[in-house]
């Protein structure tokens, strides 16, 4: 194919010179038939027909002889110097969020006006914080109480105990037990699903009667290094809530919605007792096991408590006395829990106790680290299914679970 030749400015001069002189020969209305302008200067000088047009537009728009090429490639207006400090914005925001300091892109503005000297729009900075993957949103809250520094020394102590547990093959040395509660409600219905364009949905609110579920499962290695899951014995077990009288305030009248977490059906006095039967049933199913559970209130009953600001002076002194601490008789109430503070005891949780007089070893996992528990992965995968079609009575509910978890 032949290269395609490019006219120099002299071949696009004589492309002009030839078109003026057929437009004043066509003016002079010499008789005869007279052809277009540029049809006939494209026969001849034997370029195309848009050649011809386009040399011609270009020296009616800018009658210069040099024809230097004009710059056709689109793009947007120039962007504002906030591109350049992209790395100080970065920082700004990552010191405000370790502060615990809310950061808006005005606030922010004014900021990198006073470190760098530099004026940015507010409207700017925010189109430049979202072409730099940031948005402005609630965020997690909770990442903060994650990362404090003596969770991350409690879930450094618990994953390094956890994998002493671990054989050089991945699988465990001893059987470890999962256990947790969970709930489900009668009208549970999922978070999304397909609507028209009038974006309404018939479908209730997922709440009513309550379904509580405690389980503990358990993790075994087969002996070609592999692990598998079962649950322990008989400790899948489930109970409807107990609604709680809620009083409005001018009525007295009592409010069947249950909206209680399922915390709210469950004590220290019930988890115990099915704690003691599981730690049993362990023992004599599997021998010795590592049983991890999280930190709820009724799972660390204190066996040993010490006084707090809700304990009176007087049994304060008491407590003080007993355990062979001298102090000053004048001393305030502020001052005893000072030493109170210095002289008590590791707290002795029942929990622990229980699993010990058995044989097993207890772990609780670290505070705001669901993803450590397995046994939260199930409740989900078996909720998401009751999801699917609603539960017509807390029969069908409880017959659904159980038929599902114990697939």
């Amino acid at each position: 194919m032949e290269k395609r030749h490019v006219l120099s400015p002299a071949e696009k001069w004589l492309v002009v010179k030839c078109h003026q002189y057929f437009v004043e020969h066509k003016a002079m209305n010499l008789p005869g038939k007279h052809a277009r302008v540029r049809d006939s200067v494209s026969k001849c000088l034997g370029f195309a027909k848009s050649t011809v047009s386009n040399v011609v537009a270009d020296w009616n728009q800018n009658h210069d002889r040099s024809f230097t090429p004009k710059s056709t490639t689109r793009g947007h207006r120039p962007r504002s110097s906030v591109e350049h400090f992209a790395t100080e914005i970065r920082q700004i925001i990552q010191e405000s969020n370790a502060a615990c300091l809310p950061i808006s892109a005005k606030a922010l503005s004014t900021e990198l006006a006073e470190r760098e000297g530099v004026i940015i729009p507010v409207r700017t900075m925010r189109r430049a914080l979202r072409r730099m993957g940031f948005s402005f949103q609630k965020g997690q809250t909770r990442y903060f109480l994650a990362e404090s520094s003596e969770n991350v020394a409690f879930r450094t102590s618990y994953l390094r105990k956890k994998i002493s547990n671990r054989s050089e093959s991945g699988g465990v040395c001893l059987p470890e037990v999962f256990l947790d509660e969970s709930f489900c409600n009668l009208n549970h219905s999922p978070g999304k699903t397909w609507v028209d364009e009038t974006k309404r949905r018939l479908a209730k609110s997922g709440k009513g009667p309550r379904m509580c579920i405690v389980g503990a499962g358990v993790v075994l290695s087969n002996e070609d290094g592999t692990k598998r899951g079962e649950w322990a014995g008989n400790s899948l077990v489930m109970w409807p809530s107990k609604r709680r009288p809620k009083r409005r305030r001018k009525a007295d009248i009592i409010d069947d919605n249950d909206d209680d977490d399922y915390h709210g059906n469950f004590n220290s006095v019930l988890f115990e007792k099915w704690f003691e039967e599981l730690c049993s049933s362990l023992k004599n199913t599997y021998g010795t096991c590592v049983i991890h559970m999280d930190g709820a209130r009724y799972h660390k009953r204190i066996l040993n408590p010490c006084p707090t600001t809700a304990t009176s002076k007087a049994d304060i002194i008491a407590w003080l006395t007993s355990k062979g601490v001298t102090f000053e008789s004048r001393l305030t109430k502020a001052e005893l829990l000072v030493t109170v503070k210095a002289n008590r005891e590791r707290p002795s949780y029942a929990s622990q106790v229980i699993a010990t007089s058995h044989g097993h070893t207890l772990l609780f996992t670290p505070p705001y680290h669901p993803e450590l528990q397995p046994i939260e992965v199930i409740w989900g995968i078996v909720k998401n299914k009751i999801a699917c079609r609603p539960s017509s009575d807390m029969a069908d509910l409880e017959r659904r679970l159980k038929t599902h978890l114990l697939k």
